[in-house]
C-alpha cells in the first residue's frame, strides 16, 4: 500500500516516516509533498494512493481542499488529519468529506496509530468490495456471452435435440425450456463490414435493443447473425404473464427510425413472430427471414410474421407502360418520366401488390426498357452503368433501393443520350453533365475526373462562367428539382430519395437553407394557392 504526507513542516513529515510502524499496516510505499499542487502531481502520477496523512494548513491550500478534490476525482483514498487546529469545525468539515479521523498533534502517538488503523482497515474493505464488484461483472459478462451462444446454437440448429440440457450444464445456464419462446429480428441494409464506424453503430443498436428488450423480460437475449443480410434476432422467453406482442412491435419501431421521423440509415425492417417451443425455433427463425426477404415495400417498419401481403391484379398492373417511357427518355424529359415511373411503383404499393416476385419482375422488365431505349442510339448499356454494378445489384432487394437505382440509372441514361447527340463547350458539357447528374454522388473530383480535367481549372472557368462555385451549383440543381417533384405531388421522402439525400433531416435542412421554408412547409403553400385558385 502507499501512503501519501502532506506537511508545511518537513520535520513533521520526517517524524511521520520515522516514528510509525508502517510495516504491520501493510504500507511499504511513502509518497512526501508540501505543496497541494504537488499532491495533486502525485495522485496524477504515482499510481493508487491508499491512505494520506494532511494537515489543515499547508501552502496553495488547505487539506481540506485536497480532500474535496481526491472525492471530485473519485478516488477512494482514506485520510487522517493531524493538526494543531482543535477548532471543531474544522473537525465537522473533515468528517462530512468522509475522513476516517481528526488528530491534533500534540497528542500521543498511540492515537494517530490507532487512526491510522481504523483508515486502513476501511481500506481493506473497500479493496475487498472492488475485488467482488469485478468478479461480480466478470461473471455477469462472461454469463451474458455464454447465454447469447446457447440461443444462436439453437437458432442455427447447431445442436442435437436431445442434448439441450446437456448443453445448458456445459454453459452453467438456468434456463426454463417449458416457457414458449417469443422471437423477433431486426434486418439491416448492406454495408460495408470494413466500416469501423459502421461496425460501431451496430453495436449501439445491439445494445440498444438488449436494453429494451430485458424491460420486457428479464430473461431476454440479443444474438446477431452474420450471413446474407446482417440481423439482430431477439429472443424472449416468456413467462405465464407474457410479453405484449405489440410492446415487441413499438420497440422494433422506435429503434427502425432515429428520431421519429428519419429511417435509421443502417436499417431495413423488423418481423415479430408467434411464441414457440425450443424446438421450433429453427423453424421460426427460417419464417422471419422469408418474411423480411418478402418484406420489399414495407422498408423501415415492423410487421408481425403473420401478417401476409396480397398480390392481387398483378398481372394487369405489371404491364409496364414502355413505349410512354420511352417516348418520355428520348425526347428529354427526365423529371416526368422520373415521376411517371415512381407513381407506378407506389401504385403497386397503395394496391398491396407488391411483394419480392413483383418487384423482380418490375426490375426485369424496367432493365429491357433501359436496354431498349439505349440500344435505339446506339448505346451499350453495359458501357452507361458501368460503374453502378453494386447499386444496381441491391435494386430488387426493396422498393427503397429500387427507387434510387430508377433515379440514378435514368440520370446515367439521359447523360448518354445528350452526349451521344450534342457538342457544346467544356464549361456547358459540365454544366449539362451536373444537371443530369447532381443527383446522384456527385463532387468537384468526381467531374473533373468524368471530363479529364484539372479540379482547380474547372472551378475556376465554371465559376468565372456561371457566377457560383461547382457545388454551389450542385445543391441549386437540387433544390430546383425537388420544388418541381414537390409540386408534382411527390411525398417529401420519395422527393430526398429523387435529389440525392439519404438523409431526410439533412434534406430538410438544405432545402429550408435554400427556399426558406421546410419541404412540408413548401408543399403546404402549393396547397393552399391551389385551393385558392380553385
Amino acid at each position: 500500500m502507499k501512503v501519501l504526507l502532506f506537511d508545511d513542516d518537513e520535520s513533521t513529515v520526517t517524524m511521520l516516516r520515522q516514528s510509525i510502524s508502517w510495516d504491520r499496516f501493510g504500507i511499504d510505499s511513502f509518497v512526501s509533498v508540501f505543496h497541494i499542487n504537488e499532491a495533486k502531481e502525485a495522485f496524477l502520477t504515482n499510481g493508487p494512493i491508499h491512505l494520506m496523512i494532511l494537515d489543515i494548513e499547508a501552502p496553495g491550500g488547505t487539506g481540506l481542499d485536497l480532500l474535496k478534490w481526491t472525492r471530485m476525482m473519485h478516488y477512494q483514498t482514506q485520510c487522517v488529519f493531524l493538526t494543531s487546529h482543535a477548532d471543531f469545525a474544522y473537525a465537522q468539515q473533515a468528517i462530512e468529506l468522509g475522513a476516517s479521523g481528526f488528530v491534533l498533534k500534540l497528542s500521543p502517538l498511540s492515537i494517530l496509530e490507532e487512526a491510522v488503523g481504523q483508515a486502513i482497515d476501511k481500506v481493506n474493505q473497500q479493496m475487498e468490495i472492488n475485488r467482488l464488484s469485478y468478479y461480480k461483472t466478470c461473471y455477469e459478462s462472461n454469463h451474458a456471452t455464454m447465454k447469447a451462444l446457447f440461443w444462436k446454437r439453437l437458432l442455427l440448429r447447431q445442436y442435437s435435440h436431445d442434448n439441450i440440457v446437456q448443453l445448458m450444464q456445459e454453459m452453467h445456464l438456468q434456463i426454463d425450456l417449458n416457457h414458449n419462446i417469443g422471437l423477433c429480428v431486426l434486418s439491416f441494409l448492406p454495408f460495408d463490414q470494413n466500416d469501423t464506424q459502421v461496425q460501431e453503430a451496430c453495436q449501439r443498436i445491439q445494445n440498444t435493443m438488449s436494453q429494451r428488450l430485458s424491460l420486457l423480460s428479464s430473461q431476454a437475449c440479443v444474438v446477431y447473425e452474420d450471413g446474407e443480410r446482417y440481423m439482430l434476432w431477439g429472443v424472449l422467453p416468456v413467462e405465464e404473464s407474457g410479453v405484449s406482442i405489440d410492446s415487441i412491435l413499438q420497440m422494433l419501431r422506435q429503434l427502425l427510425y432515429e428520431d421519429d421521423i428519419s429511417p435509421h440509415p443502417l436499417l431495413d425492417n423488423a418481423v415479430v413472430s408467434p411464441t414457440c417451443q425450443c424446438d421450433n425455433l429453427y423453424r421460426q427463425r427460417m419464417a422471419c427471414i422469408e418474411r423480411v426477404k418478402d418484406n420489399v415495400d414495407n422498408s423501415h417498419q415492423a410487421v408481425l410474421l403473420d401478417q401476409s401481403t396480397k398480390s392481387n391484379q398483378i398481372n394487369r398492373m405489371l404491364t409496364l407502360p414502355t413505349e410512354r417511357w420511352q417516348e418520355l427518355l428520348l425526347d428529354n424529359q427526365p423529371d416526368a418520366l422520373l415521376n411517371d415511373i415512381i407513381l407506378f411503383l407506389n401504385d403497386l404499393i397503395r394496391h398491396q401488390a407488391m411483394n419480392r416476385s413483383v418487384l423482380a419482375s418490375f426490375y426485369t422488365d424496367y432493365m429491357q426498357f433501359l436496354f431498349s431505349s439505349l440500344q435505339k442510339q446506339y448505346l451499350s448499356a453495359h458501357d452507361v452503368f458501368a460503374s453502378d454494378s453494386h447499386l444496381q445489384k441491391q435494386a430488387p432487394l426493396s422498393v427503397y433501393n429500387m427507387k434510387k437505382w430508377i433515379h440514378v440509372s435514368i440520370s446515367r441514361a439521359v447523360t448518354a443520350i445528350s452526349t451521344a447527340n450534342e457538342h457544346h463547350t467544356i464549361t456547358d458539357e459540365v454544366k449539362e453533365y451536373i444537371d443530369q447528374n447532381a443527383c446522384n454522388d456527385l463532387s468537384r473530383k468526381t467531374i473533373s475526373a468524368h471530363f479529364y480535367i484539372n479540379e482547380d481549372h474547372l472551378s475556376r472557368i465554371f465559376n468565372k462562367k456561371y457566377g457560383m462555385s461547382i457545388p454551389h451549383y450542385i445543391t441549386h440543381v437540387r433544390m430546383e428539382k425537388a420544388k418541381q417533384l414537390l409540386r408534382l405531388g411527390q411525398s417529401v421522402s420519395d422527393v430526398a430519395i429523387a435529389v440525392g439525400y439519404d438523409n431526410f433531416s439533412y434534406f430538410s435542412q438544405s432545402f429550408r437553407k435554400t427556399v426558406g421554408v421546410t419541404p412540408a412547409a413548401y408543399r403546404r403553400q402549393l396547397k393552399k394557392k391551389q385551393s385558392e385558385k380553385e
